[in-house]
């Protein structure tokens, strides 16, 4: 069995490295789920693909949303 995930200096803590689905996000932004898969879509959001899956990171969304986000067009 391997060891866990140990963070290194500087990186950033494992809860803000999680994968959100499209619910998780829906949820979390308080919009319809299909607004949060039309955005993925678009590329507007940051997303992993994991296939022809797409995962939201916590981290990177919260950058995103500091950075100002983009407007969707």
């Amino acid at each position: 069995m391997s060891e866990p995930h140990r963070a290194e200096p500087g990186e950033p803590p494992a809860s803000s490295r999680r994968l959100l689905t499209a619910a998780d996000l829906a949820a979390r932004r308080q919009v319809p789920e299909l607004h949060v898969y039309r955005l993925t879509r678009r590329g507007v959001l940051p997303v992993v693909r994991l296939g022809r899956y797409s995962r939201d990171r916590a981290d990177a969304l919260e950058a995103w949303e500091l950075g100002g986000g983009m407007s969707e067009h």
